[in-house]
């Protein structure tokens, strides 16, 4: 069993981490809101697509970059929470401590879940 310490430690970094992951997450949610209003807009001023391209390509790079800060967090994620278990602060250990959601039960078993594949820019 770990130290009040180390537990103290790990359930701190958690929930620093679940932040960061919702922060990921509200980025890439504002950035989808950029597009649609910019798209919409430009559809009511009747712009042609040729005058916003390099508007959208920019957005297109702030998404892209988004997408990589998500996964790099959530890969930070995978790695402490091998850290905490190689600490002795696991979920099978902490029970109701452990500051982690579960993985829903059901249909969507961990399993069953493969990482988006990245879309090549050509």
């Amino acid at each position: 069993m770990p130290d009040q310490t180390t537990i103290d430690a790990v359930c701190d970094v958690a929930n620093a981490t679940l932040a960061s992951e919702r922060g990921s997450n509200e980025t890439i949610r504002s950035i989808a809101d950029l597009v649609l209003r910019a798209t919409t807009q430009e559809a009511a001023l009747e712009l042609p697509p040729y005058s916003t391209q390099p508007i959208f390509h920019h957005l297109q790079t702030a998404m892209d970059r988004a997408f990589d800060t998500r996964r790099a967090v959530v890969d930070a994620h995978l790695e402490l929470g091998k850290l905490a278990d190689r600490l002795g602060a696991s979920r099978a250990l902490l029970g109701d401590v452990f500051p982690c959601p579960s993985f829903p039960k059901g249909e969507l078993e961990a399993s069953n879940v493969r990482p988006l594949a990245r879309a090549s820019r050509g």
